[in-house]
């Protein structure tokens, strides 16, 4: 059954140009992916504002949540508050870089291009030091019969292990995937842009009737293109008429193109519209289920693929049996206390969580003892149950009002 998965996934690469030059030089910006209105580069993209906010949102949503090292013991599990790789992740993975500014950039490149990489810095004793960034032009991963290799800027071959790597499936750009419907979006938006650079005015042509000498025609061209710059009303040399030559704003549906192109840009990254400002997509019934389709349909694949990459990379092979790498992902939820409220209370009533838990995922510090203790809420006792407890409560009853004074 692996076998058969791993030719499976390996043919469906191969269809969409996983291995091939053309797709390296896609990527690279050499070569056209889609028939498009203007050209589309992973740089040019991120001037069309759906999709700035979609990578900004998966990236520093992703960056935000905490990423610990888990220890797995007979009592459960615990953060690995003291590993080597914890405190990595949790405070500075590369030189000068929190790891809120190393994930978000990583991400928003895997985001971009389909692969973020970072090289593995390892010490004397096997375990990573640091993750040093890398841009995606600075490396070309080569298939070879004896593995995987990435040559990075300057020439020096690394071994696959040695590369810390953040993809999609395809590991290859989304935005060159769809480059026509970004194009069509980054055609608007330079649609817009000259509509209004001009003061409003449509492209045309002059005419006449008249015979003009070449020095006529740049006289009047001149004063024409002099008079476009200044706002006010315009005066046709005598003789002459404006003759409009492309479409109005209106007849081009420009403000639907562009809401259009925003709410397709929005499902290619999996990002719900109201989440990146789409208006009309909200409403007070629907943002819930809006946030948690974007946690579990977007975020999650994104979290996992990050999470097996460090377990792989990251740790000893002899670690693997009791530690491994998880995104708190309800830390997402953090901001929205009345989702917190009811989360705590629907937790501690059924006794899946005890106060100092529910403290402790506040950045609050424990009752002791007492806060160990879980509880349960008896309201839905069976009547047998309910008879018996009932009985013995008017015994206790009786036996109080029989004591002597």
């Amino acid at each position: 059954m692996a076998n058969r998965l791993q030719t499976w996934v390996k043919n469906l690469r191969m269809r969409v140009g996983y291995y091939s030059p053309e797709d390296v030089a896609m990527n690279a910006g050499i070569l056209p992916s889609a028939r498009t209105a203007v050209p589309v580069t992973p740089q040019s993209a991120m001037g069309v504002a759906a999709v700035y906010a979609c990578v900004q949102k998966i990236s520093s949503s992703l960056a935000s949540m905490e990423l610990n090292i888990y220890k797995k013991d007979s009592a459960g599990k615990e953060i690995a508050a003291g590993h080597k790789v914890h405190q990595l992740l949790q405070t500075e993975p590369a030189p000068d870089l929190t790891s809120m500014e190393f994930w978000e950039g990583i991400i928003s490149q895997a985001c971009m291009y389909g692969v973020g990489y970072a090289r593995i810095y390892f010490g004397g004793d096997g375990r990573p030091e640091y993750l040093l960034p890398l841009e995606h032009s600075q490396v070309e991963r080569k298939q070879t019969a004896a593995g995987t290799f990435y040559r990075i800027q300057g020439g020096e071959m690394l071994a696959e292990r040695e590369i810390f790597t953040v993809c999609n499936l395809f590991r290859s750009s989304p935005i060159r995937m769809h480059a026509s419907s970004i194009g069509l979006s980054q055609a608007a938006l330079n649609f817009g842009n000259d509509y209004f650079s001009n003061g409003g005015q449509m492209t045309g042509v002059l005419t006449s009737e008249q015979s003009l000498r070449e020095d006529q025609v740049r006289t009047v061209q001149s004063s024409w293109n002099n008079s476009q710059v200044h706002a006010g009303t315009k005066l046709l040399p005598f003789g002459f008429k404006y003759q409009r030559v492309s479409i109005s704003p209106d007849e081009a549906q420009y403000i639907e193109t562009r809401k259009l192109g925003a709410e397709e840009i929005a499902r290619i990254f999996s990002v719900p519209g109201t989440l990146i400002g789409i208006a009309g997509q909200a409403t007070y019934s629907n943002i819930e289920a809006q946030n948690l389709q974007f946690k579990q349909h977007c975020l999650l694949p994104w979290a996992r693929r990050i999470e097996q990459e460090v377990n792989r990379k990251l740790l000893l092979g002899s670690e693997r049996v009791r530690l491994y790498c998880r995104f708190d992902m309800d830390s997402l939820s953090r901001a929205d206390s009345a989702s917190r409220s009811a989360y705590y209370q629907q937790a501690l009533q059924h006794g899946w969580m005890n106060i100092n838990e529910v403290r402790s995922r506040e950045d609050l510090n424990g009752i002791g003892a007492k806060g160990e203790i879980f509880t349960c809420q008896v309201n839905q006792l069976s009547l047998d149950h309910l008879e018996a407890y009932s009985e013995k409560l008017a015994q206790k009853e009786g036996a109080t009002e029989a004591a002597p004074l």
